[in-house]
């Protein structure tokens, strides 16, 4: 059985700008069953990526870090410098990618 995997905002926008999110996800289920999370799909439609929601982007970070552990999945992300502060409070597992 394959493990769970969590596309972070910051993987997908990256995505999305380079016209590659249907090769991510390709390489993604070769490895991991995608899961998404709710409050991702949330920062998308909310357009998270605004200097000044970079406050409410850390708790919606939290968010996302606790659901991944609850779920027993891995985030893939973007965002080390976030996800670092917050994995020093709350375990959970990550990969960051480029």
């Amino acid at each position: 059985m394959k493990l769970r995997a969590v596309p972070d905002t910051s993987f997908l926008i990256a995505h999305f700008r380079n016209n590659t999110v249907q090769e991510a996800f390709l390489n993604l289920t070769k490895y991991y069953h995608v899961t998404f999370s709710s409050v991702v799909l949330m920062e998308l439609l909310a357009g998270a990526f605004d200097p000044r929601e970079r406050v409410k982007g850390l708790l919606a970070d939290i968010l996302i870090a606790v659901s991944v552990r609850d779920i027993g999945a891995v985030l893939i992300t973007r965002n080390e410098k976030d996800f670092r502060l917050i994995r020093d409070v709350c375990d959970f597992k990550y990969i960051v990618v480029e």
